[in-house]
Order: structure tokens, then C-alpha cells, then sequence
């Protein structure tokens, strides 16, 4: 309830603001493309390509923008299970809110901006706390959804996020940062040129 609660409202803010809708265009398919890239780090855990391409998008157009991206690779579900496909979309949806908000909250801006204002070390210190928080996030609804389903303890999920996952998760996110920080330079041609990198990346986590 709570997810589509903030994916309505973002779709309204985004609907209203042509640039962010402009945003959401260029975002949109790189995420649906980006979707099947996935990289096994434990038994329990991915991690998927689509995840700096969300922090890139509140990054650059806020936590609106993050919410609908969110739900852009809904059309390659159609084969899933209804429950899945809605805990998949939510999970999106909450994590986007989650990094979104708490970026604005610590007085992060649009990225879009950062030739004018250039970067602050505030500024980083609010990129990586909203990287920490998409990341608790998706570690919460992780943590319920296999304890409840695989009926794996709590304790060994935990640990095995915390040992295996979190660290290579928040390098991952940073490619977000670079994403964003290639659209403040060249727009949104240039931001998706990060998918090479992410290449790289899912291969050196594959091995």
C-alpha cells in the first residue's frame, strides 16, 4: 500500500514537470535493458545492474523520478506470478523513495546542476547515506521474503548479507554517482554510456 501510495504521487510529480518526464524517458529503457544483468554474490543474493541506474535517477531527478523508473521493467514480467511481479515493483518503488528522500533531506540537488554549483564534500556526504539507505532497504524486504519463503533464519541471511553483500553492493551503487555525474557533463547520451562500465563490473563480480 505504502509503495503504491508513492509511485501515484510520483507519477503526478513527474506527469507535471516536463523535465522530469524528460528524465524519465532517457532512464526508463536503460533500466529495462539493464534488468537481466545480474550478478550472483551468495546463494540468497544478486545484484543487479538496474540498482545505479535507480540512485542515478534520484540522483538527477529526485525520488519521483526513481519511483516510476522503478516500475519501468514491469513489461518484462508479464510471465511472473502476480505476487512476485508486485513485490518485485514495490521493492523498486521503496527503495527509490528511500534514497530519494533522504538525498533531498541532507540538501543533495540535482545533479543536473553540478556545473554551476560543483561538488561539495556535503553533497558526497549525502549520496553515500542515500546509497546506505536503498541499500537497508532492500536489505529489509530481502531479509522477510526469504526467511518467510525459504524459511531461512534471519541470523544467516543477515550475516550473509552483511559479509558478502553490502560492501560490493555500495561500489556498485557508486556507479549511480557516475551516471549522474556524466548527464551534468553530457546529458542523457552521455549517462548511458555507463552500461559499459556496469558490464565490467557484473563480470568482475561474476568472477
Amino acid at each position: 500500500v505504502g509503495a503504491l501510495a508513492a509511485l501515484t504521487a510520483a507519477t503526478v510529480e513527474v506527469v507535471r514537470d516536463p523535465t522530469l518526464l524528460q528524465v524519465l524517458l532517457v532512464l526508463s529503457p536503460i533500466f529495462v535493458l539493464s534488468v537481466h544483468l545480474k550478478s550472483s554474490m551468495t546463494r540468497e543474493v544478486s545484484l543487479s545492474a538496474s540498482n545505479p541506474i535507480l540512485i542515478a535517477a534520484y540522483l538527477i531527478g529526485g525520488w519521483p523520478v526513481a519511483c516510476v523508473v522503478g516500475v519501468s521493467a514491469i513489461v518484462l514480467d508479464r510471465r511472473k506470478q502476480l505476487s512476485r511481479i508486485m513485490y518485485n515493483n514495490a521493492q523498486w518503488v521503496l527503495m527509490g523513495l528511500a534514497g530519494g528522500l533522504v538525498y533531498d533531506t541532507m540538501g543533495g540537488q540535482s545533479m543536473k546542476k553540478l556545473p554551476d554549483v560543483g561538488f561539495s564534500p556535503e553533497l558526497l556526504i549525502a549520496i553515500v547515506v542515500s546509497i546506505a539507505a536503498v541499500i537497508a532497504v532492500n536489505a529489509a524486504l530481502m531479509l522477510g521474503i526469504l526467511a518467510f519463503q525459504e524459511q531461512i533464519k534471519p541470523g544467516t541471511i543477515w550475516r550473509s548479507m552483511v559479509l558478502t553483500s553490502v560492501g560490493p553492493y555500495f561500489a556498485y551503487g557508486l556507479l549511480g554517482l557516475l551516471m549522474a555525474v556524466l548527464w551534468s557533463i553530457g546529458g542523457g547520451f552521455a549517462a548511458a554510456l555507463v552500461l559499459l562500465p556496469l558490464l565490467v563490473a557484473r563480470r568482475a563480480f561474476n568472477q
